[in-house]
C-alpha cells in the first residue's frame, strides 16, 4: 500500500471515530504501556471532566475509585509475556451517556487462570449489595481474597461500589493467553433503561475496537473533551509512548502534538450540540490518535469546523504544502507581511510550524456532516 493510501485509510479511521462520538457520549481511550505515572495522568485527564460535569460531581469520588482499581488491575494483575507483540495491548476506556458512566479495562491473562477467575466473578456479579458487603467482610476475615488472582479485593471493591454492575469477557489470543475485559457501570442519578446505548458500550464492541487498535498499532487514542489544562496530563502519556526514540524525533513529536491539540482547543467549531463545547473554547470535542508504522509516527486529529471556513482552510494548507523548505522559512520569517498584504489566503502560523517541524506535507480530509459543519481531519508524519 502506498504512503498516500495509508494516510487516507488512517484518516478515514479517525473520521469514523469522531462520528461515533455523539452529544453527551464521550470516550477516553488509552492503549499501550501502563505505569503508575501514566495511571496518575490518565486519572488527572479524565477527572477534569467530572469536576465541571454537574451530573457527576456528587459521585466523582466513586468514579475515581473505580478508575484507579481498573488501572491497577492492568498494572498488577496481568500475565503479560515479556518481549512480545502483546507488550503494548492493555486498554482503558471511559464512557458516559446521560446518567451512566462506564469504566472498562483489558489486560492479558494466562488461559489456565480463566476458569478460577470466571467462577469467582460469576459469584460476585450474582450477589446483591447486602450480600456483596457480607461476602467482602467474610473474605477479609478469613483471608480468602488475595490482592492478585481470583476475584481479588479490587474486583470485590468495584462490585460493591457499583452495586454489582460489573461485566466481564474473555477473548482468546492463542493457546497460552487471553484478554480479560472488565466493565463497571456507575449511575450518577436514578437508574434508567440502558438498552439505547447497549451496543455502544458492550464489551463485544470494545473487544472489536481493541482488535482494530492492535492491528493498526494505535498506541494512543483520545476521543472526547479537550481543554488547555488537559495538555499537562496528555503530554506525559505521549512521552511514554515515544520513549527510546531519537531526541530530535521525540522533540518534533512533542511539539507537533501540542500544536495539533491547541488547534482543536482554539479553532474547532460546535455543531448544534452534536459535539459539546463550552463557552470560550474551554472544552472542545475532538479525536487525537498516535500510531507507529514502518518507523514513522503518525499524529492525526479531527474536530468539527463550520462549512463556510473549509475553503479558506484548504487554501492555507495547500499554499503551505506547495512551498519548498526555503520558501517556508522565508514565509515564517516575514509572516507579518503576509498578514497585512493577503488576509484571505494568509498561512496559519500553527500550520506553517507543523509543516516546517515535520519536514513533511500536511495531509487533510473533510467530510460534510450537515449544512453547518464538517469533520476536518489533519495528519502530520514524523
Amino acid at each position: 500500500m502506498s504512503e498516500i493510501a495509508e494516510n487516507i485509510e488512517m484518516m478515514d479511521l479517525v473520521n469514523k471515530m469522531a462520528r461515533n462520538t455523539k452529544d453527551e457520549y464521550f470516550e477516553y481511550i488509552y492503549r499501550g504501556n501502563f505505569t503508575p505515572e501514566i495511571t496518575q495522568n490518565i486519572i488527572n485527564l479524565t477527572a477534569n471532566k467530572f469536576y465541571v460535569d454537574t451530573s457527576t460531581k456528587t459521585i466523582r469520588k466513586r468514579i475515581t475509585f473505580i478508575m484507579i482499581e481498573c488501572l491497577q488491575n492492568i498494572t498488577r494483575h496481568q500475565d503479560k509475556p515479556a518481549k512480545s507483540p502483546l507488550e503494548e495491548t492493555d486498554l482503558f476506556i471511559l464512557q458516559k451517556f446521560k446518567n451512566i458512566v462506564y469504566v472498562s479495562a483489558a489486560n492479558i491473562i494466562k488461559n489456565e487462570n480463566i476458569l478460577g477467575l470466571k467462577e469467582k466473578l460469576d459469584l460476585v456479579v450474582k450477589l446483591n449489595p447486602d450480600e456483596l458487603k457480607a461476602y467482602y467482610k467474610a473474605a477479609l476475615s478469613n483471608g480468602e481474597v488475595s490482592d492478585k488472582g481470583g476475584a481479588g479485593l479490587g474486583i470485590l471493591s468495584m462490585a460493591r461500589r457499583t452495586d454489582g454492575h460489573v461485566f466481564y469477557k474473555f477473548k482468546k489470543i492463542d493457546d497460552q493467553y487471553s484478554y480479560f475485559y472488565i466493565q463497571n457501570r456507575i449511575y450518577t442519578s436514578e437508574e434508567e433503561s440502558v438498552s439505547e446505548v447497549a451496543d455502544m458500550v458492550s464489551l463485544d464492541r470494545i473487544s472489536k475496537f481493541h482488535l482494530l487498535l492492535n492491528k493498526e498499532n494505535i498506541l494512543l487514542n483520545f476521543n472526547g473533551t479537550f481543554a488547555f489544562d488537559n495538555l499537562e496530563s496528555i503530554l506525559p502519556i505521549l512521552e511514554s509512548q515515544i520513549a527510546g526514540g531519537e531526541h530530535e524525533t521525540k522533540t518534533a513529536t512533542f511539539e507537533l502534538t501540542v500544536k495539533l491539540l491547541k488547534n482543536i482547543i482554539f479553532f474547532a467549531d460546535n455543531s448544534n450540540g452534536f459535539m459539546g463545547k463550552s463557552v470560550n473554547n474551554e472544552n472542545t470535542r475532538g479525536v487525537f490518535l498516535l500510531c507507529k508504522q514502518d518507523n514513522k509516527i503518525y499524529l492525526t486529529t479531527t474536530n468539527y469546523i463550520e462549512n463556510k471556513k473549509i475553503r479558506q482552510l484548504k487554501n492555507k494548507i495547500d499554499l503551505i504544502n506547495n512551498l519548498e523548505k526555503s520558501g517556508l522559512l522565508k514565509v515564517r520569517n516575514y509572516i507579518g507581511e503576509f498578514l497585512i498584504s493577503d488576509e484571505k489566503t494568509k498561512p496559519d502560523l500553527s500550520l506553517l510550524d507543523m509543516r516546517i517541524k515535520s519536514n513533511n506535507k500536511i495531509f487533510y480530509k473533510t467530510q460534510k456532516v450537515n449544512n453547518k459543519v464538517s469533520l476536518f481531519v489533519i495528519q502530520v508524519i514524523v
